[in-house]
């Protein structure tokens, strides 16, 4: 197998996955070029040419993914650049970003019920509505749990110092 061409695959199906987890794109094929990168750190430079990406959207979602704590800016003795790379706490951070849209999603559902009276809906729409929140309820809560590990995870290849 071609190891380019299994590496391209891997970048765009990550930023597929990060797509149909409501983010950008662009922000998973990022972050799956840095878990690919040799040394775990990149500049926007190098970004944009292995991603064949225009500077001005790279740095937008640089920008965002460091505001939501997935990467870290970063300096290499003896260089001017700026690099990054993935934070610490960069997966859990990223199943907290997941899991935020499931818990607002249900409590606009939970919200909906308890606002409308019994009566101005029929059995089905309410029995519906309450099937969808154990759905969204146990979703969370699989995702909760695997945030738990995650972050065990990360805490002890951080003391591998790894």
């Amino acid at each position: 197998m071609d190891y380019d061409y299994e590496r391209s695959q891997f970048i765009q199906m990550f930023g597929q996955s990060f797509y149909m987890a409501g983010h950008k794109a662009l922000g998973g094929q990022i972050l799956a070029l840095l878990v690919l990168h040799e040394d775990g750190v990149i500049t926007l430079d190098e970004i944009t040419d292995r991603l064949h990406v225009s500077k001005g959207p790279v740095s937008q979602v640089v920008r965002e993914l460091c505001e939501q704590g997935l990467l870290q800016k970063t300096w290499n003795k003896g260089s001017r650049r700026l690099y990054f790379r993935l934070t610490p706490k960069a997966w859990s951070q990223s199943i907290r970003l997941l899991i935020h849209p499931l818990q607002h999603r249900l409590q606009s559902i939970q919200q909906l019920l308890h606002r409308i009276p019994p009566e101005a809906f029929d059995h089905h729409p309410r029995k519906q509505l309450n099937r969808l929140m154990e759905v969204y309820q146990s979703f969370i809560d699989g995702a909760e749990q695997l945030l738990k590990q995650t972050e065990q995870t990360e805490y002890r290849y951080h003391q591998q110092g790894s």
